[in-house]
């Protein structure tokens, strides 16, 4: 279950970031970065480099920490665990206003 659902969300982000005029990330590894396989997928991660989460951030006008937060919420409801772990980080990092 978890791993189909991790898979889905991946491709599903990935596609999102594309309707959103976004191109495949090639400065770091991120859920941006192309897939010619089934394990180039997995070995990607949920989440968005820094490069790639400010254009979504900018094309969509989100608050950041509320988005992080939110996301932190999704990931542990579903046994997530790194990605929470991630997205708990990259809200207690972020600048506050």
């Amino acid at each position: 279950y978890q791993m189909a659902l991790q898979r889905t969300l991946k491709v599903a982000t990935h596609e999102t970031g594309h309707m959103l005029s976004m191109y495949h990330c090639t400065e770091f590894k991120c859920n941006m970065c192309g897939s010619n396989s089934l394990t180039e997928t997995d070995e990607h991660p949920l989440w968005l480099c820094p490069t790639c989460l400010a254009k979504v951030h900018w094309g969509t006008r989100t608050d950041p920490v509320a988005r992080f937060k939110k996301l932190e919420n999704f990931c542990r409801k579903h046994g997530f665990q790194e990605e929470a772990d991630y997205y708990k980080a990259a809200r207690n990092r972020w600048p506050s206003k």
